[in-house]
């Protein structure tokens, strides 16, 4: 196999005229433009001047190891990272779908039972052929741990498993229910003296920090007047855009939005959450009707189908999902979305703190989110709470006749 590595400066515009070969539209090669921008800044930081294979394995490691970063943004991520990597290899598109990564377990004692194990689980039919190579990948990460600690079978303790956990903050509640059972199976077959998969029994996978991402008016301003109204699409974006950004649905009570939800006599809106189905009423705002109005009668398709918004292109059919397109948009209107959340539900946390800061009432912020009780509320309104005392109500005073009606004492029957 050739490699031909690429230096840093050329792999966007290289990578891109070979897409093409691959026989991918414009709008598809440019849509990884973010993806591009993501892997160049990893190889400044690690000081690499050129893409080659080994990059791309060190990228891919990098994209599992990272914590913060949604699992579509990786998947993303890694799939330019993979499809630059067939440029340099000189490889054809479709091998990407072959293209498997192996998690080797270290031959240490540790290791070659681990291997046993697995073998044994697949001859026995408790593992597909696709899963070995995840349980491999999963028991690899404490044989290497191990064998980089000097700790073997001998010594191997419910401290040490403890210890191990508590370093990785990439594992997850499946890769620990892997190496729970294995574990208990070293016990059972008499490799270790103690059942060390109890350590497990009442661990808990440390949560991480929720970070509720939201954006100004004027950034939300922004984004609505970056969509092209003069197009189809952009007339069936811009409501759902409103729909999301001045009364709070979810993407889902977008998707399944019917003309029978809307009352235009009323000027309201009352749908059943997809969530919680719960019936809600929403005042049919001026603007949002507006643009309904003008997707309905200029932009969507002629259909039977009683739901407001469907598809581009025949055959018809309801919106599956307004999550990637809201994301697009966001994306594009060239406000700043480093470390926040782009998709449908930033708007709805938008609009809850937007209302916060107009000083409304908690359950008035609840009402319009469709939130049954206001500690739900609370959750969007953690990255403002400094603004909840300025929307409490000053407690009226009382008049000193109240202390002494009755002589002066309470509840005295």
């Amino acid at each position: 196999m050739t490699v031909n590595p690429i230096p840093i400066l050329q792999l966007k515009s290289r990578c891109k005229a070979r897409f093409r070969e691959f026989g991918m539209c414009d709008k598809q090669i440019d849509s990884y433009d973010k993806e591009f921008l993501h892997l160049i800044s990893y190889m400044e930081n690690e000081g690499y001047t050129e893409y080659t294979p080994e990059v791309c394995e060190s990228y891919l490691q990098a994209l599992k190891e990272d914590v913060d970063k949604c699992a579509s943004r990786k998947r993303r991520d890694g799939t330019l990272a993979r499809m630059a990597c067939l440029v340099v290899e000189g490889k054809p598109y479709n091998a990407i779908r072959s293209r498997r990564v192996s998690h080797d377990v270290p031959e240490t004692e540790f290791g070659r039972i681990a291997k046993a194990y697995i073998q044994k689980l697949f001859d026995d039919g408790q593992l597909r052929k696709a899963t070995v190579n995840q349980y491999q990948y999963y028991l690899s990460y404490l044989a290497i741990a191990m064998q980089l600690d000097n700790v073997d079978l001998s010594n191997l303790c419910r401290s040490y498993i403890l210890k191990f956990l508590d370093k990785k903050p990439a594992l997850t509640t499946r890769k620990v229910a892997v190496i729970k059972v294995f574990l208990h199976y070293l016990y059972e077959n008499g490799y270790t003296r103690e059942d060390l998969s109890l350590a497990l029994k009442a661990y808990k996978m440390p949560k991480a920090e929720k970070v509720i991402s939201y954006y100004t008016p004027e950034e939300i301003q922004q984004v609505e007047q970056s969509i092209d109204r003069s197009t189809n699409t952009g007339k069936r974006d811009y409501a759902i855009i409103l729909l999301a950004s001045r009364l709070g649905l979810r993407s889902g009570d977008i998707c399944h939005l019917t003309f029978s939800d809307i009352d235009w006599d009323e000027c309201k809106i009352r749908i059943r959450q997809q969530k919680t189905g719960r019936l809600i009423t929403l005042p049919l705002l001026e603007d949002v009707g507006e643009a309904i109005i003008d997707y309905v009668t200029h932009a969507r398709p002629k259909t039977e189908i009683k739901h407001v918004f469907v598809t581009k292109l025949h055959p018809y059919k309801p919106l599956n999902s307004v999550a990637t397109m809201v994301n697009e948009r966001i994306s594009k209107s060239g406000i700043c979305t480093i470390g926040k959340h782009h998709g449908a539900h930033s708007l709805r946390h938008s609009l809850a703190t937007a209302m916060m800061s107009q000083k409304n009432d908690l359950p008035v912020i609840s009402s319009a989110l469709g939130h049954v009780m206001s500690k739900s509320t609370m959750f969007y309104l953690g990255v403002n709470i400094d603004n909840l005392l300025e929307c409490s109500h000053d407690v009226p005073g009382v008049n000193d006749s109240f202390y002494t009606q009755k002589g002066g004492v309470f509840y005295d029957r």
